[in-house]
């Protein structure tokens, strides 16, 4: 079975940015993306793996969702980012609509790892690992675009008390206007029920119920197996090399995915790095 192209997301190059020293950055006109487009950041709140889509309003308001890996439906945010700041608060309203936590925080960008070492001045703009821009007016907006508003750190306060330290880095962008039916452009019909399978493939994973978990996928499909590709016919089959494709390292890997608000093309759905599901919710490549 022929392999389709992999789309690199920000758990390969989030160490980078992450680890190196951020200053304060976000101006979302220096954006320069079409009004209503999505910002996708993955990250954490507090140890659990967290994704959090978020649109910026021409009057400085925030709105948008998040989820955790076990999360069976989006929480929604909405809130500011205050005048001239890089701070922003957003809330998260309750099952009666009343304020249940709030997130505060700043966007910030990575600073050249070099430029941190030995003190030199920052350039006007660091370029980050490449993500798509979309339209741009001309290069500088275009580097601007890839650090700008790119990191995000704080905290989100429970009405109850509990605090969770947060830390996002922004994925991709989505800027067409189907941020209410993000798998469209696959031909799925309900995003919902795309989630909820690709739920419960993860948690076949983590359960170890092996013969639950090879019925996720669409044969023939091929594997990479001791640096060799391996075709796989049928369930008996991946059942026969399961423990070779589901190694320790890949289990744990997999256990701190978030399959909600996934990256869609017309060539499918992108679970992870390397992991595609089709329209159905079938695994095609892995």
């Amino acid at each position: 079975m022929q392999r389709l192209p992999l789309i690199l997301g920000a758990a390969a190059f989030g160490a980078l940015a992450l680890a190196a020293p951020a200053q304060a950055g976000c101006d979302p006109k220096l954006l320069n993306t079409p009004a209503g487009t999505a910002f996708i950041y993955d990250g954490k709140i507090g140890e659990a793996p967290a994704r959090l889509a978020i649109i910026f309003r021409k009057d400085g308001g925030i709105e948008g969702r998040y989820a955790f890996a076990t999360s069976t439906a989006e929480i929604p945010v909405k809130g500011k980012l205050a005048p001239g700041s890089d701070r922003f608060t957003l809330t998260e309203p309750g099952a009666d609509g009343k304020p249940s936590a709030t997130f505060t925080g700043a966007f910030s960008q990575p600073v050249p790892p070099s430029a941190a070492v030995i003190g030199i001045p920052k350039p006007k703009f660091y370029r980050a690992p490449s993500i798509s821009p979309g339209p741009v007016t001309s290069p500088d907006r275009a580097e601007a675009f890839e650090t700008n508003c790119l990191l995000i750190s704080g905290a989100r306060q429970e009405t109850s008390g509990a605090s969770q330290d947060l830390d996002f880095q922004r994925n991709r962008t989505l800027d067409h206007p189907q941020f209410g039916h993000l798998y469209a452009i696959a031909g799925v019909a309900d995003d919902e029920i795309l989630n909820r399978r690709a739920q419960a493939f993860l948690q076949a994973i983590a359960d170890n119920q092996r013969e639950e978990v090879v019925k996720h996928f669409r044969f023939p499909i091929a594997f990479t197996i001791g640096g060799k590709f391996v075709g796989i016919e049928n369930e008996k089959d991946l059942l026969a090399r399961y423990d070779d494709v589901f190694r320790p390292d890949v289990r744990k890997s997999l256990a701190r995915l978030v399959p909600r608000m996934m990256q869609a093309t017309e060539a499918g759905i992108v679970l992870a790095f390397g992991i595609w599901l089709d329209k159905d919710g079938y695994i095609i490549s892995f």
